[in-house]
């Protein structure tokens, strides 16, 4: 059972990374973006 924790703690904590990570760049790029255009 311990094996099962461990193995979907691993899947999440991969699974928010790699849906974390692309929405912040997303956020830095609208940001900068946004700088350019005021300009």
């Amino acid at each position: 059972m311990e094996f099962v924790t461990t193995l979907v703690g691993s899947i999440v904590t991969k699974a928010v990374k790699y849906t974390i990570s692309p929405i912040k760049n997303h956020v830095k790029y609208l940001s900068n973006h946004q700088q350019y255009v005021e300009t």
